[in-house]
């Protein structure tokens, strides 16, 4: 009779290739690299941070358009100023998240 042969496992680590116990461990116990699960959602939220901030850069940068173009410099002209700032500092968040997002699902 023959001995059967267990399957690989299903966890190895991204940075060495050890392979993993079934429950994912906190760190590698060959290398010691941090070891997260990425959340289910941040694909999703990928794509979301990027329909936003598509938009907002686009609209942030009119309003500095319209801001700027000609013409005396007036109280109208300074709320346009400050929601084309505050659009692009939106979008820079945005960008960010995106970012940071990505780089959590690498695990870097």
């Amino acid at each position: 009779m023959s001995v059967p042969i267990p399957p690989p496992s299903a966890y190895s680590c991204p940075k060495c290739g050890q392979e993993l116990a079934q429950q994912l461990p906190s760190y590698c116990p060959r290398c010691g690299a941090r070891l997260e699960a990425a959340p289910r959602f941040s694909g999703c939220l990928i794509v979301l941070l990027v329909l936003m901030a598509i938009p907002a850069s686009l609209a942030g940068s009119c309003f500095l358009l319209f801001s700027t173009s000609g013409g005396e410099f007036s109280g109208d002209r300074l709320i346009l100023t400050l929601i084309g700032l505050a659009c692009l500092g939106f979008a820079a968040l945005c960008i960010w998240g995106i970012v940071a997002l990505s780089r959590r699902r690498r695990g870097k």
